[in-house]
This record gives C-alpha cells, structure tokens and sequence, in this order.
C-alpha cells in the first residue's frame, strides 16, 4: 500500500490542470481580477467582456506573441494609425487569450488629462499587466491609468 500509494502521490496534479495545460476563467472571475488590480474609477466606465470562458495567458507566451509581432514597428501616422490602431492590432493577436483593449484617462505633463488606447492581459499567475503596443513594453497594471474602457 505505501509503494502505491507514493506513486499515486507523486501523480496528483499529473491529470489535472498542470503547468502545461491552459487555465480557464469565467468572465467574472476575469472581471474580479481586474477590479482587483486596476484604477475603474472613471463614472462613464464601459466593460465589455463578450466571452462567458477565458483562457489565462502564461508570461513567456505573451512576450512570445509580442516579440513575434510587427505592429510595433509601423510608423504612427495622428488620427489614421495611432494608439487605438495599434491596439486593436495587437488585441487580434492576442484573442485566443484573456487580453483585449483598454482605453484610458491619465494626467499629462501639464496637469492636463490625456487619454491613451493600451492592451491588457491577465496572466496565468493572476496578475494584471498593460502592453504598450506602440514599443512593445509589458509593465503591470498601476494607478497612473484611470480606465475608461475595457473589450476583451
């Protein structure tokens, strides 16, 4: 019975969820963790989460996807290609995942507010972080973005 029973142990977790297989949310779950994790503060705020399941990002796969991605290298061009355009381009790539698009109010160099279109992503490990699509920068979510908007 020991021998069995140490070898059953040593295979717990072996046919369930691992490190390998993809982890799952409900969309309120996913909702949850970015309230958790973000500023959405602004009254206007908009959610829009149009999936009933998501699937958790690992870390390596998003810098995977981004570093595989071009769109940081198109020249941003005012009211034609700019932070929404890239955005958008970026949320494509990224759909099979929990991440989407973010628009957000933040105070600008002159105390004026400024508003900005970024990605967002909740990894596996259950932290929230911002993508600059325009440089490629991953950087946790912060309290310098007021949230707006949010499709994922």
């Amino acid at each position: 019975m020991g021998f069995f029973s140490n070898i059953f142990s040593s295979l717990k977790g072996f046919f369930t969820r691992g490190p390998s297989m993809p982890v799952t949310i409900s969309a309120m779950g996913l909702a949850n963790k970015i309230a958790a994790q973000c500023v959405i503060s602004h009254p206007d705020m908009k959610w829009m989460l149009v999936d009933t399941e998501y699937t958790l990002i690992p870390a390596s796969k998003l810098r995977e996807i981004i570093s595989s991605d071009l769109v940081n290298e198109v020249k941003y061009e005012a009211n034609r290609f700019d932070c929404d355009d890239y955005a958008l381009i970026l949320a494509g790539k990224l759909a099979r995942w929990s991440a989407g698009i973010i628009h957000v109010k933040y105070t600008g160099k002159k105390g004026v507010d400024k508003y900005h279109a970024l990605n967002i992503a909740v990894l596996d490990n259950g932290k929230v972080v911002y993508i600059e699509p325009q440089t490629d920068e991953i950087f946790l979510a912060n309290s310098d973005y007021e949230i707006t908007f949010i499709y994922i």
